[in-house]
């Protein structure tokens, strides 16, 4: 999460209110593989594009995820 934040703000992009969630797709355990664990963040209106060209995308984007407690 940390990191995340971290890169976040060297972009100038100022995330608050992290919080952990799922995109909530069904997928096999396998090494390597992604874990479906998502970083959701709070960020101002102005900077939604800049987010979007850092890979971010809007929870609303993500129809089955879910904000769910940290592990």
């Amino acid at each position: 999460m940390a990191a995340a934040l971290a890169r976040l703000s060297a972009a100038g992009v100022q995330a608050s209110a992290p919080r952990c969630g799922h995109d909530g797709r069904v997928r096999a355990a396998m090494c390597g593989m992604s874990d479906g664990r998502i970083l959701v963040v709070d960020v101002p209106q102005a900077a939604l594009d800049q987010v979007r060209a850092l890979g971010w995308r809007l929870l609303s984007e993500l129809p089955d995820a879910r904000v769910q407690a940290c592990d």
